[in-house]
């Protein structure tokens, strides 16, 4: 009998003890601390903490890719959501490409406008460098049109109808020929429009889909049209004054001959990666 008490008092006092260990305190080991939001599945991948607002918001066209990030040099920009009105919904990088030996990243892979490194840009570059860009994310890349490319510049419904690209005073939005030191700068040091777009005025212009090529020519296909290099220029660059600069500035792309004079390349079929540049887009 003395055994049998001896037993259940150890019994209790052994759960007496599991009851306070059980308790709040002691070592933080891998408990979750109070404060910590609980990590949940990503549905664009991976894990993220609290709510899914950061980061890529994946929601939206029918490719369920919706806004993605990229990065220029390793700056990280985004594609920007525009409401097109009767024109259809778009997505647009928020800044132009940089030609030459500049590192563009899409999902971890690497791209770049201008392989040969002579800034002279092809059309056979523009198609390899479209191609590869949509087979690896899935999406349909391709040159804005004028009218998309000038809405965006306006600043879409936000436009507060700046006579630039996002103000009314050039200095503040836009390199061009007084303030530029005869050169182009790196994307993004000015301030961007009221879509969040960086440098549609001045730096690069930008080359816009050739719609005077709408159908199929010698049996081109329709990617083989999006490539063309011989439509408009928009927005001027670093050696255009600032009347060259403005949301409606542009330069007609040419058959012969050059659309800047100091260029070193004929136009026709190719662009100088010196002055001209393209900000890509996708439908929604």
């Amino acid at each position: 009998m003395n055994k049998l008490k001896s037993l259940l008092g150890i019994v209790a006092l052994s759960s007496l003890c599991m009851l306070f260990t059980a308790c709040p305190g002691g070592d933080d080991g891998d408990d979750l601390k109070p404060n910590s939001p609980t990590p949940i599945d990503n549905p664009s991948g991976g894990i993220t903490n609290g709510d899914n607002t950061g980061g890529n918001n994946n929601s939206g066209d029918t490719s369920g890719r919706g806004s993605i990030s990229y990065s220029i040099d390793g700056k990280s920009f985004k594609t920007v959501l525009v409401d097109g009105g009767s024109m259809g919904d778009f997505y647009i990088m928020q800044t132009e490409m940089l030609p030459g030996d500049h590192n563009f990243v899409i999902e971890g892979v690497d791209f770049q406008l201008d392989k040969n490194h002579n800034n002279i840009i092809s059309e056979l570059e523009m198609y390899t460098m479209l191609s590869n860009l949509r087979e690896k994310t899935g999406l349909p890349w391709r040159l804005p049109t004028r009218d998309e490319w000038k809405y965006a510049a306006k600043g879409g419904k936000k436009s507060s109808g700046y006579s630039y690209c996002g103000s009314n005073l050039i200095d503040d939005v836009a390199w061009y020929s007084s303030n530029s030191s005869n050169k182009p700068h790196e994307v993004a040091k000015k301030n961007p429009n009221e879509l969040g777009l960086y440098d549609m005025s001045g730096n690069f212009a930008e080359l816009c889909f050739n719609d005077t090529e709408t159908n199929p020519v010698d049996g081109k296909s329709e990617l083989d049209r999006e490539c063309n290099p011989d439509g408009d220029f928009y927005g001027g660059c670093w050696n255009d004054p600032a009347s060259e600069c403005t949301p409606s500035s542009f330069k007609k792309g040419i058959v012969t001959g050059k659309v800047y004079p100091t260029s070193k390349v004929n136009e026709k079929g190719a662009f100088n990666g010196d002055y001209i540049t393209v900000r890509l887009v996708y439908s929604k």
